[in-house]
């Protein structure tokens, strides 16, 4: 299961800074484990979420 959570970058300053963003949209996977910068297909999604062993 994928549990989501949107975060607005710009009014949560703190939390960007703790994940290093720099640019949106930038998805932070298990609290850093995986990342995936940028809009990308879903393929590309679900294969780093497989990588990390996301069911």
């Amino acid at each position: 299961m994928v549990l989501a959570e949107g975060v607005s970058a710009t009014e949560f300053q703190e939390i960007s800074a703790e994940y290093g963003i720099s640019s949106v949209p930038d998805t932070v996977i298990n609290g850093g484990a995986g990342r995936v910068i940028g809009s990308v297909p879903e393929q590309n999604m679900l294969a780093e979420l497989m990588r990390l062993g996301v069911k």
